[in-house]
């Protein structure tokens, strides 16, 4: 009888256990669910952070007043994107191209009309990219 007593608490241990499990593997479902809520809503907000430094950015580059605070960071990214359009031409110098001014194809430097759009192109090396930075001239816009 010992015996059977002793097999029926296991039995009893061994299921409550299981149902222990369930329920603990149910609520970290749970928990998991709610935290890539969470992860999606922190993505909406960084998307639209996003969205206001473009807005920003845009209003500076078209010349109207952006608050002193901001300004630095305007004047980084464009000095970002002169970075960026050195580099582009250490690119297209060791790749003897040039850009076509009219669609942006790569095209090389002793062809004289792009094959993709077919602008006239005047042969010669390739030059430095025209960069439109206002650093000084946005801080008008300020006052």
């Amino acid at each position: 009888m010992s015996f059977m007593n002793n097999l029926s608490r296991i039995a009893k241990s061994v299921g409550d256990n299981a149902s222990n499990m369930a329920k603990k593997s149910g609520e970290m479902i749970e928990i998991t669910k709610l935290n890539i809520a969470i992860q999606s809503q922190e993505d909406k907000i960084k998307i639209a952070k996003n969205e206001i430094g473009a807005t920003i950015f845009s209003k500076f580059e078209e010349g109207e007043a952006v608050d002193p605070d901001i300004l630095q960071y305007c004047n980084s990214i464009n000095q970002v994107k002169s970075d960026i359009l050195d580099i582009q031409l250490k690119i297209s110098k060791l790749k003897n191209v040039i850009s076509c001014e009219k669609c942006g194809q790569e095209i090389a430097l002793d062809t004289d009309f792009c094959p993709n759009c077919g602008e006239r192109h005047v042969t010669q090396e390739a030059s430095t990219p025209k960069v439109d930075i206002e650093f000084e001239e946005n801080k008008e816009n300020i006052e």
